[in-house]
């Protein structure tokens, strides 16, 4: 069975699902192919972004808060993927899966939103 995504216009059409619930989506669906690190990683910050998180600062209230969300998203999962059974299992290549720590660590924080002109 190949699996593949639909990327794009339908994600982006905001009239079903909200900007948080497109990510979540997305996020959950590139972790489950097991597309590795990278595609991962870019959703998992902008996960982050929706939920406030906003620069490298890990001290911030809603940096802290976001990591706690997406620590617990990640958790339930991780836990699906588990119950689904063996082969999904190795599909998914859990070991390759970003922690919320790696948005500091790889990508050097949250991002910062752009200043007015």
């Amino acid at each position: 069975m190949e699996l593949f995504t639909v990327y794009g216009l339908y994600l982006s059409d905001f009239e079903v699902l909200t900007p948080l619930e497109t990510e979540l989506v997305v996020f959950v669906t590139i972790s489950c192919l097991g597309l590795g690190l990278g595609p991962a990683l870019w959703h998992l910050r902008g996960l982050g972004r929706l939920l406030g998180a906003r620069g490298s600062d890990e001290t911030v209230v809603q940096v802290r808060e976001a990591k706690d969300v997406l620590r617990s998203v990640k958790v339930a999962l991780m836990g699906v993927v588990e119950f689904v059974g063996e082969q999904y299992l190795r599909k998914a290549r859990l070991d390759t899966w970003p922690n919320v720590g790696d948005c500091v660590r790889v990508l050097g924080g949250w991002g910062e939103d752009a200043s007015a002109p």
